[in-house]
């Protein structure tokens, strides 16, 4: 359905009035995902998903397949296609291997060395031949340059606290100080912030340290071998063909990752999650003691896991309601309702106390209300929650300005 809405607003044909029909992001088929690189990140696995259908007798599941790959096509995310690429290069070579290697524990090693060296020529090859139309090794377009600069300043952040990192959701705070000079004139021009440095691996090292990092590296090695080995052993075609979509479907998440921020995006992270819970069904297993006759210190820890995981629940259950009360807020706000707009966005901060975005969008409302003393105050505590905040700095100095002009007019 997301597809076929993108295609209409490719078209023109959008029934929607939407307020913006010309930008470039609205132009590469957001659809219901919201933004371009949403769509590539979910598209590029429900290809595989679609594939696999098809594959293994769902024949009218190959309806899908033209729908998404052009889909995929126009967003113009070629870190998804990449991706999907690798995937197909892992299947051939496990194809290939297995036929020499009869062992699977000696041959997922194998499949998994050769693909990353068969990755790393490739990439070598496109970067000679770029040099060579170019006079440069990498691609020189805009956007590409703004991430080729955002993973300088991400790895100089993990370089700086490479063992803690700067926390959770904290690369658009600390980021700014980072900036290369290209970043600082191309922020200044689109009044824009990255809020992700477009690399999971990179990502996870800056908001959790290099230890996090290699964790979420080794989750999907693992994975993938794991998925591997059930592609070589399983007794029935169904399971073999479930082995090599799982190592398809995690290859191209990883790689795609490198480019993007698949973890980030709740369409493609609940993929992710439900595959490796699916994965995870097919493992071999082990048999288990009854709760009875476990040791007491093995009881404590699983209470204790599930008492935290619980408070998780809670925690991130109120910030979601939060996010939603302040979307709504903002809403509000922008309809000129601003007495219930104030309402709402103050229930977002008594649940997320620590979000700098809610009294960054109270200032918002307070500028539109033409308040500037109210405002003021208002972006005087979003600097206290980010002090890098661009806009916080622009909106903060129109209150000011807009707060002398009224005192010099009374």
């Amino acid at each position: 359905v997301a597809s076929c809405y993108g295609f209409l607003q490719r078209l023109g044909y959008d029934p929607f009035p939407w307020a913006e029909r010309e930008s470039d992001v609205y132009t590469q088929l957001p659809a219901t995902f919201g933004n371009p690189n949403y769509a590539a990140h979910a598209l590029a696995l429900v290809v595989l998903m679609a594939l696999y259908l098809t594959v293994s007798g769902r024949l009218w599941c190959a309806v899908f397949l033209p729908v998404f790959l052009v889909h995929l096509h126009l967003t113009g995310q070629r870190g998804s296609q990449v991706a999907l690429l690798a995937a197909a290069v892992l299947i051939t070579v496990t194809a290939v291997v297995a036929r020499k290697i009869t062992s699977p524990r000696r041959a997922i090693p194998v499949i998994v060395a050769i693909t990353v060296l068969l990755g790393a020529v490739a990439a070598g090859g496109a970067m000679a031949v770029c040099k060579a139309r170019t006079g440069t090794m990498f691609p020189l377009d805009e956007s590409l340059l703004l991430r080729y600069n955002s993973y300088a300043g991400a790895a100089r952040m993990i370089l700086d606290r490479p063992v803690l990192g700067y926390g959770p959701g904290n690369y658009v705070i600390d980021n700014a100080p980072y900036w290369t000079p290209y970043e600082q004139r191309w922020f200044a021009e689109q009044r824009m912030m990255n809020e992700h440095v477009h690399n999971d691996l990179l990502e996870f090292g800056v908001e959790g340290g290099l230890l996090l990092s290699l964790i979420y590296l080794a989750l999907f090695v693992l994975s993938i071998g794991y998925a591997l080995l059930l592609a070589q052993t399983a007794e029935t075609r169904k399971e073999r063909l479930l082995g090599y979509f799982f190592s398809a479907f995690l290859t191209t998440y990883f790689v795609d990752g490198l480019f993007g921020f698949n973890v980030r995006v709740p369409v493609s992270a609940a993929l992710l999650f439900v595959v490796l819970g699916l994965l995870e069904g097919r493992l071999p297993t082990t048999s288990v003691a009854p709760a009875s006759h476990a040791p007491r210190f093995r009881v404590h820890a699983r209470t204790l896991v599930a008492v935290v995981l619980v408070l998780f629940l809670v925690r991130d259950g109120l910030f979601f309601v939060s996010q939603f009360q302040l979307m709504r807020g903002r809403g509000l706000a922008n309809a000129h309702r601003f007495e219930e707009a104030h309402a709402v966005l103050a229930k977002a901060e008594r649940k997320a106390g620590w979000n700098w975005r809610i009294p960054y969008e109270q200032g918002r409302t307070y500028i539109l209300e033409r308040e500037p003393g109210r405002a003021r105050d208002a972006f005087a505590r979003t600097l206290t929650r980010n002090p890098n905040y661009v806009m916080t700095h622009v909106y903060l100095g129109r209150a000011c300005m807009e707060a002398v002009i009224d005192a010099q007019s009374k």
